[in-house]
């Protein structure tokens, strides 16, 4: 569960001008998140980060195509079709593609999409087999894992069922708010509402393990790439204001020849800020 952009910087930012009342923050955070999940259509892949084990067909190639991956904990295979991962990959028996994705750089990193069998190997492995469901991967995937750490901490120990995140600095001033995804540990949080000394955030999102998390415990924060938050912002702004048109497919003044047609779907400018990371599968050269 995420935002691409937070509640904060759509209301205090030029496009809305909201202030920092209360009153519309839950609307707002539904708008983003339905925003987010448009841009992972668009583009098809995701920008949040999830542990996950994942079961893939083999392709009887030395390449796999595989989900945005930041890191690879295991890969297992089926290696005679009797539903059992009974043969683990070493992690010289395949390479990463892209070989310079660098998917935990602070910025600039990417993804890795596909794995190629390894002319090092010391195994049994020379391709991936065919078949159905015959590989397990577990791992960190989705587009990169980038994190900022707050400028606030726990003011206290939590257990692993507590809702209530306190923090040791001033809600109003920190550097996250609601629609924030937030990391203690290696657990995920996402940050739902907000007061002066403390957030609501749902617990052990995106495949993490809620866990206990003592006083002082530093606070990160997810960040996405500049061009996915900013395409988010743009196109929420726009899906707020047309609530003030009761969502109309034209306004405006017919008399007059002055007239704006929505014609739905993301925004130019948006699809143009997203085509740089926009998912295209291809084979090695």
């Amino acid at each position: 569960m995420n935002s691409y952009v937070s509640v904060l910087t759509l209301k205090r930012d030029g496009a809305l001008n909201l202030g920092t009342g209360t009153t519309y923050d839950l609307p707002l955070r539904l708008v983003v998140e339905a925003v987010s999940r448009e841009i992972d259509g668009y583009t098809r892949r995701q920008f949040f980060h999830t542990t996950q084990t994942l079961e893939l067909d083999g392709p009887g190639d030395t390449i796999i195509i595989i989900p945005d991956t930041v890191k690879i904990t295991s890969l297992k295979e089926d290696s005679n079709n009797d539903g059992t991962f009974d043969a683990t990959w070493a992690t010289n028996d395949y390479y990463e593609y892209p070989r310079n994705a660098n998917p935990t750089a602070d910025w600039g990193g990417k993804p890795y999409t596909q794995l190629a069998v390894s002319d090092k190997t010391v195994g049994t492995q020379d391709q991936f087999i065919f078949g159905t469901a015959n590989y397990e991967l577990i791992g960190t995937f989705g587009y990169a894992r980038k994190v900022t750490e707050a400028s606030v901490a726990c003011s206290s120990s939590i257990n692993t069922t507590v809702t209530t995140l306190p923090v040791n600095g001033a809600v109003s001033t920190s550097d996250f708010y609601i629609g924030d995804t937030v990391v203690l540990d290696s657990e995920q949080m996402y940050v739902t509402n907000a007061s002066s000394t403390s957030y609501t955030v749902i617990r052990s999102v995106n495949g993490s393990t809620a866990g206990t998390h003592g006083s002082g415990s530093a606070i990160t924060i997810v960040n996405y790439p500049s061009e996915v938050t900013q395409a988010a912002y743009i196109q929420a702004a726009r899906m707020w204001r047309r609530k003030d048109s009761g969502f109309a497919n034209e306004v405006g003044f017919p008399e007059t020849g002055q007239m704006v047609t929505f014609k739905g779907g993301l925004d130019a400018d948006v699809k143009q800020m997203l085509s740089r990371v926009r998912r295209v599968d291809r084979a090695i050269a």
